[in-house]
C-alpha cells in the first residue's frame, strides 16, 4: 500500500477545513435569514440606502473611526455589565436595572454617532449633486 505524501495530506486537511468552514458559514447566514424573518416578516426587506451611498457611509467610517468606533465599545462594554451584572450568584434586579439603564445611554449615543455620520455624507452628496447643476439646477 503506497503512503499518502505529506502536502496531499495537508491539502485534504485543507480542503476538509475549508468545507467545515464552508458549512458552519452556510448554517449561519441561514439562521441569520431566519431571524430576519421572524423580525421582519417573510417577503420583507429591510429599507436601506442605495449601493453607493452605503459605500460612501463605509468609506466615511473607515476613514474616521474615531467618530464612532468609541461610542460602539462603550456599548459592549455597558452590555458585558449587564450580562456580568446577572452572573454573580444571586440576581440583583436593581442592580440589573442600573447595568440597563447604562446600556440604553451607551446604544443611544452609539445610535446618534451613527446618525451624525448618515446626515453628513448625506448632506455632503446633496452639495455635490448641487454643485454639479449648478446655480440655476
Amino acid at each position: 500500500m503506497r503512503r499518502m505524501s505529506r502536502s496531499r495530506l495537508l491539502l485534504m486537511v485543507i480542503l476538509a477545513l475549508s468545507l467545515l468552514g464552508n458549512a458552519v458559514t452556510l448554517g449561519a447566514v441561514w439562521r441569520l435569514q431566519e431571524l430576519r424573518v421572524e423580525l421582519v416578516g417573510a417577503g420583507q426587506a429591510l429599507p436601506t440606502f442605495p449601493r453607493d451611498v452605503r459605500a460612501a457611509l463605509r468609506a466615511e467610517l473607515d476613514a474616521n473611526p474615531q467618530v464612532v468606533k468609541p461610542k460602539v465599545q462603550a456599548m459592549i462594554a455597558a452590555r458585558a455589565k449587564v450580562v456580568a451584572t446577572t452572573q454573580t450568584g444571586h440576581f440583583d434586579r436593581a442592580a440589573t436595572e442600573a447595568a440597563m439603564t447604562e446600556f440604553r445611554v451607551a446604544l443611544d449615543a452609539a445610535v446618534q454617532a451613527f446618525q451624525g455620520v448618515i446626515l453628513n455624507v448625506l448632506e455632503y452628496r446633496s452639495d455635490q449633486k448641487e454643485a454639479q447643476l449648478g446655480p440655476h439646477g
